[in-house]
């Protein structure tokens, strides 16, 4: 898989995007950690969910749209989970 997404230029950033910097920022700074930990954990399970699914239909590659499809189950299951 790292070759595939090396080859199609699908590799994530190594810099952490600024909204995910925010979400670390308030969980270092919350009194309330594990409430927000938990909402936090919600909001990016379904953003991947919905990053997954999409790819799994629509994705240009037919290698890695099965890998897709396969991750949209398992993170359909945590999502379940957290309570979503």
């Amino acid at each position: 898989m790292s070759f595939a997404g090396r080859y199609l230029d699908l590799l994530p950033s190594p810099v952490l995007p600024a909204q995910y910097q925010q979400m670390l920022t308030a969980l270092l700074a919350t009194g309330n950690f594990n409430a927000l930990y938990l909402d936090q954990q919600r909001t990016v399970v379904d953003r991947a969910l919905k990053l997954h699914t999409g790819y799994a239909r629509t994705g240009e590659s037919p290698t890695l749209r099965p890998v897709a499809r396969f991750a949209a189950q398992a993170v359909a299951s945590e999502l379940r989970f957290l309570g979503r």
